[in-house]
């Protein structure tokens, strides 16, 4: 996927004439005197990232940010057009705070060559905690601990001095996996009377952020204990993809669920006691079949609850090529 340096970067804290799209070496390039633009509404764990940069003047730095929690806390990677062990550098940014000082020598460091004038790719391959990095598509330095541990994050460009970046291009990588993942941020509603429909746009103050267990279960009898009679309760999260796409989903519900993918009804089914499955979450989920939109897809359930021998859900998505992520 390719990044559009005008209508996907987010500028915020850098004055308009500080970073300008413009025509360098005859391509579309971003000109970014110093500082961080990341992509809107995009959030990375296992990724390929590459952008072009071009260096100018003498002195400069520039890079890629990932798996970034804030604008003051990423990993970052960047190169320099300088000679030695120093043109290629490993640098995590902390409160605010390049850690260069720190994070130095050749666990850190690696040369390269960075000339001056001229377009040079570098590539950030980041899978589970380790990350690569390659200069002009050979492999410069390995980080085998990525120093923030977090999982996922959002993507950006970086320099310090001005420079130009062109071409910035991402995609998912599998890192390993059978590219079946469940699904485990969600956000659910205060629970009501199955029998009295309530609004999905609930206050965002009535909604509560819930994690999925390892497996992807959320068992709501940990928020909620079991009313007098049936109730319901809302879940919802957002799947931002990549680029348009067919994908597969697998539903675990128990006792009754109706789900809808951007407002349109995807699935509705029972699963109670008494029924072939007894209730049981596992036994005999829903495999379905679901169109994606490029950028954030709203994905709803409402799960009821009949039975007083647990209520829950597990939805599992299927991604083998990594286009996927969780964004809400």
């Amino acid at each position: 996927m390719r990044i559009d340096l005008d209508s996907q970067l987010e500028r915020s804290g850098i004055e308009p004439d500080h970073c300008v799209l413009t025509q360098h070496q005859g391509r579309t390039a971003l000109w970014l005197d110093t500082g961080l633009v990341t992509v809107r509404e995009l959030d990375l764990g296992d990724l390929e990232a590459s952008v072009d940069v071009c260096f100018t003047q003498r002195l400069g730095y520039a890079g890629i940010a990932f798996r970034g929690g804030d604008r003051d806390n990423y990993e970052l990677c960047y190169v320099s057009p300088i000679r030695g062990a120093e043109a290629v550098q490993y640098d995590p940014v902390f409160g605010g705070s390049n850690t260069w000082q720190v994070y130095c020598g050749a666990d850190h460091l690696a040369p390269a060559h960075v000339p001056h004038h001229r377009w040079v790719t570098l590539t950030v391959r980041a899978v589970g905690d380790r990350a690569s990095f390659s200069v002009d598509g050979e492999e410069v330095l390995r980080i085998h601990q990525l120093k923030h541990g977090r999982p996922t994050g959002f993507l950006g460009l970086w320099c310090y001095k001005p420079c130009y970046f062109s071409r910035f291009r991402v995609r998912g990588v599998n890192g390993g996996r059978d590219g079946t993942e469940p699904i485990r941020r969600w956000e659910i509603s205060p629970k009501f009377p199955d029998d009295q429909e309530m609004s999905a746009t609930v206050e965002p103050c009535g909604w509560k952020a819930v994690e999925a267990e390892p497996d992807g279960v959320v068992c709501l009898n940990r928020y909620y204990a079991k009313g007098p009679g049936c109730e319901s309760v809302y879940a919802r999260t957002v799947i931002h993809a990549l680029q348009a796409r067919r994908v597969r989903m697998t539903l675990g519900f128990s006792d009754g669920c109706t789900m809808w993918l951007n407002d349109r009804e995807l699935f509705r089914g029972t699963n109670f006691w008494g029924e072939a499955d007894s209730g049981r979450l596992s036994w005999n989920p829903a495999h379905l079949r679901a169109s994606l939109k490029p950028g954030p897809n709203h994905l709803r359930l409402k799960v009821m609850e009949q039975d007083r021998f647990g209520w829950g859900f597990r939805l599992e998505i299927a991604d083998p090529e990594c286009q996927l992520t969780v964004c809400l």
